[in-house]
């Protein structure tokens, strides 16, 4: 075939190509786009509960946060009453925890971590001398059977010095008999209350 009867076909495969595909960016979100999957409609999971602008109704929340606020955020609870017993307190952001503070927790798990579960470790609870790390407080005062303990300074006034000889009933020594009650549970450790002046055993539930 020759060279004259080549170049018509050439130009004529040019015309017969395929014009390049082209993107669109769209301006308002800089040249990014988003596929939710779902319709249109944004998919909210346990780690967004709380935010605001998530929902209208109930309808638009999943089930671990099923609830919607006020304010348009899916939320656990909105109160006590919606939590489970094994997390039955509702907390400022709308989920269902052991705790809030020490005095949500029972008597054998008295603590309240950060994470709001009750635990039986820490804040000076022991049950036996070894646990208590404290050099101010290295007894163990066993409570409830020994199954926990709290750790003091001093059981009697045996294991006080003289400069501050008597035993407080929060197993402090203190110089006067005025410092040897108690005025609040902090005073007398996590396994204990305050009450009339005195240290008392949690009641085990």
């Amino acid at each position: 075939m020759s060279r004259f009867i080549l170049a018509p076909l050439f130009v004529s495969l040019l015309f017969l190509g395929c014009e390049p595909e082209t993107e669109v960016e769209d301006p308002g979100d800089g040249g990014q786009t988003e596929d939710l999957g779902n319709g249109g409609e944004a998919d909210f999971g346990a780690d967004d509960a709380g935010m605001t602008g998530q929902c209208e109704t109930n309808d638009d929340c999943p089930a671990d946060a099923r609830l919607c606020t006020d304010e348009g955020a899916c939320v656990e609870c909105l109160d006590n009453r919606y939590c489970p017993t094994v997390r039955p307190v509702c907390n400022d952001i709308g989920t269902c925890r052991e705790c809030l503070d020490n005095t949500y927790c029972p008597a054998l798990q008295p603590i309240c971590t950060e994470e709001q579960t009750c635990t039986d470790v820490g804040q000076g609870v022991c049950r036996e001398d070894f646990d208590c790390e404290n050099v101010a407080t290295p007894i163990c005062l066993r409570l409830m059977g020994g199954r926990i303990g709290v750790c003091v300074e001093c059981l009697s006034e045996a294991d006080c010095i003289q400069s501050r000889p008597i035993c407080s009933t929060a197993g402090r020594c203190v110089a006067d008999e005025a410092d040897a009650t108690c005025t609040a549970d902090a005073e007398c450790g996590p396994p204990r209350l305050c009450e009339a002046g005195t240290c008392i055993e949690r009641e085990v539930e």
